[in-house]
């Protein structure tokens, strides 16, 4: 597909904005704003106000759900480079790092590179493709200094945002652009992290209100392959820019207005499925990722119990994957409203339009038919928060309809009740109903999975058969009921307890309905080959179905303790246990089994002096697996330690050194359900880094 030429590299950009940094004239600021949250007292970060949950301003001890808050300073401690990377920190989320620059990402279960059950949302914008109904993370790069905190619910959030928000709900929340004036310049280089920089600068638009802009550009070298020996050719470099504008025309109005461009090549070594022999061999390519946003919102005070926000973004995408090329525009309009006027209800009720349209480039492993198509989704939700016993007990009430042009209207209800029998205790318990529409890629492709090579367990015969998927217009939407359970304590000043229990009951899941291997060399392809009128290769077609249930269950804790003022703790656990059943006939498409049952996070932060950060991360995650044509797939269990040690030796300067996968020379994470990409091994690294305020 066309686009414009990627940027190459970040080399440049660390020029440019070294060059415009000594040319400012602008007065230092401190880089002591973010640091302050690690000053707060538990109590204090239990009473930060999210938004994800109920779609309004809240404390976190105060929202019946599964919430995880990862705040900017988490992310500065973490070393994270990637907001994939920071995601880790949350329990109940599962991510995986396939290679440099493709992770599998999904919470509560059903992980994979084209995961389809979770909700990604920046500022509000959802960041998913109707092709699969998942998220390319790859492209989703925000100046991770700009991000205020990211909301992680885990579990349904459909009533409020909509069908894909089944097992949880992300929401990366960028900072007013009051909070970011001046001038930030930030370098850094490494093995891995090969160049990087960005520079942003926020000023005022007279007494109207405040703007920020900003760019950036990074090159981040590849991975070896499995054996951990040989480079793959999935080094990844890009550049954004954007720009924030916060906006008070009058005392009762508020505007924000945000717009992002991206550029990438982003690296791959992939299968050659042309090639019949098993194993396949590897061919190198880049896939250029072109985006551009543009989101408004407004916000009116009507009165002091009532408030009215109108929000459109429009959404541009080009991606020329190996597989199959995209191009996408995505328009959205919602208009939402909230009153308190009726004593002891908060109601809020809203209606939404979203408009998108494709344009594919077919290949020969991956074709749409048609390779053009448009989708229209009308929508409208309300939802009641009230108050059975003032302060302690609360009742939540609400659902979303939404009509689609896949699968007509879905209802989703939500139940929540929320009992505060203390200020430093809450219990609540939830069910929910979420569904999953199917993506087009599941209505109107024909996939070519690979070869299974001839004299195997999967292929007896001898000649190869190559596996292929055919979409299938009759699916319908995957069908969530949910039931959770949650405890939240703050036992004192220097200990927090977070608790959830879930059990998800799922209906409708998908399915391959695989027919007798054959020869059929009519359609769009000729899948049986012949070579001198001998028989090379047969055929195995699948059509996708809704045969298949199953169930998921687990616990989640996440814990914040604080043994002496200079020294914090946070860990956090997940325990997940999946089993689908599909009828006898028929394959299920997803596998539990590649979502791993244990995980374990332990953050340790210590300040021996103020101007000083001495961070250790210690992660564990248990062994995943999956079957595709390659044949079985199984990822061991590891352990990993990253370390970030930063110094400050003015307000407006920090310092740092990071070290990432410490415990392993190179280890394996993720694969593609798919088959088309050779296991990866990620490599320690290291990288120092810079960050200036002027």
């Amino acid at each position: 597909m066309a686009g414009l030429s990627p940027i190459r590299s970040a080399r440049s950009c660390l020029f440019l904005a070294a060059t415009l940094s000594l040319s400012s004239g602008a007065t230092a600021a401190t880089l002591n704003g973010d640091s302050e949250l690690f000053d707060l007292s538990l109590s204090e970060l239990l009473s930060l106000q999210i938004t994800t949950a109920s779609r309004k301003a809240e404390p976190v001890s105060q929202a019946a759900a599964a919430v995880f808050v990862i705040t900017q300073e988490d992310i500065r401690r973490s070393g994270a480079t990637s907001v994939p990377e920071a995601l880790r920190m949350a329990p109940g989320v599962q991510v995986a790092r396939i290679d440099a620059n493709k992770w599998s990402i999904s919470a509560r279960g059903y992980n994979g590179r084209f995961a389809n059950k979770l909700l990604v949302m920046i500022d509000g914008r959802s960041v998913y493709t109707p092709l699969f109904s998942g998220v390319y993370w790859d492209a989703q790069s925000p100046m991770l200094e700009d991000i205020e905190r990211i909301e992680v619910i885990r579990g349904p959030g459909a009533t409020l945002w909509g069908a894909n928000a089944v097992n949880g709900v992300i929401n990366i929340i960028t900072k007013p652009s009051a909070e970011t004036q001046g001038g930030l310049l930030i370098a850094a280089v490494g093995n891995e992290e090969r160049a990087a920089g960005a520079l942003r600068w926020g000023g005022t638009i007279g007494e109207l209100g405040h703007y920020r802009v900003y760019g950036l550009g990074f090159d981040r070298d590849g991975t070896l392959d499995a054996a951990g020996r040989l480079d793959n050719a999935d080094d990844w470099n890009g550049g954004k820019a954007g720009f924030r504008a916060d906006l008070t025309p009058s005392t009762r109005d508020e505007l924000a207005l945000h717009g992002n461009f991206y550029q990438g090549d982003h690296g791959e070594s992939v299968y050659d499925h042309e090639n019949l022999a098993n194993p396949y061999s590897v061919v190198d390519h880049t896939t250029e990722v072109t985006n551009l946003d543009l989101l408004a919102q407004w916000t009116r005070h009507v009165s002091e119990t009532d408030d009215f926000t109108l929000k459109t973004y429009f959404d541009h995408t080009e991606r020329d994957w190996a597989r199959i090329g995209e191009e996408r525009d995505t328009f959205d309009i919602e208009l939402e409203y909230r009153t308190q006027r009726f004593d002891g209800h908060d109601l809020i009720f809203g209606l939404g339009y979203r408009y998108t349209s494709d344009q594919l480039d077919n290949t020969e492993l991956v074709a749409l038919m048609p390779d053009s198509d448009t989708l229209n989704l009308f929508s409208a939700f309300v939802q009641d928060d009230i108050q059975l016993v003032p302060d302690e007990f609360t009742l939540t009430l609400g659902a979303k309809i939404e009509n689609n042009d896949i699968t007509g209207f879905e209802v989703q209800p939500n139940l929540r009740l929320l009992w505060t029998p203390s200020q430093t205790q809450s219990i609540w318990g939830s069910i929910a109903r979420a569904v999953r529409t199917p993506g087009r890629g599941e209505l109107d492709g024909i996939v070519r999975q690979g070869v299974i090579a001839a004299g195997t367990a999967l292929n007896p015969t001898s000649v190869p058969i190559e596996t292929v998927i055919y979409g299938s217009d009759y699916l319908e939407s995957e069908d969530l009921t949910a039931y959770e359970l949650g405890y939240k304590w703050q036992v004192d000043r220097s200990l927090g307890v977070d608790l959830a229990f879930f059990y998800n009951d799922y209906q409708n899941l998908r399915t391959a309905s695989f027919g007798d291997v054959s020869c059929n060399p009519s359609g769009i392809y000729p899948y049986c080959l012949f070579y001198s009128d001998s028989l090379i290769s047969l055929v195995r077609a699948g059509e996708l179905g809704n045969d298949a249930s199953g169930y998921s269950k687990g616990v989640e804790l996440a814990a914040d303790w604080r043994p002496v003022s200079k020294w914090r703790l946070q860990a956090a656990y997940s325990y997940l246990q999946s089993h689908i059943a599909a009828a006898p006939t028929v394959n299920a498409v997803d596998d539990p089994r590649a979502s791993p049952g244990n995980q374990f996070s332990l953050r340790s932060w210590f300040n021996p002096v103020s101007d000083i950060d001495l961070d250790f991360w210690l992660r564990y995650t248990d062994e995943s697996l999956s079957f595709s044509v390659l044949g079985r797939t199984e990822i061991d269990p590891y352990w990993e330690l990253d370390v970030h040690l930063a110094w400050r030796p003015s307000p407006s300067l920090e310092l740092a050194l990071v070290g990432q996968n410490l415990f392993n020379d190179a280890h394996i994470e993720g694969f593609s359900e798919l088959g088309d990409l050779p296991l990866a091994s990620l490599e320690r690294s290291f990288y120092l880094k810079m960050n200036l305020d002027f």
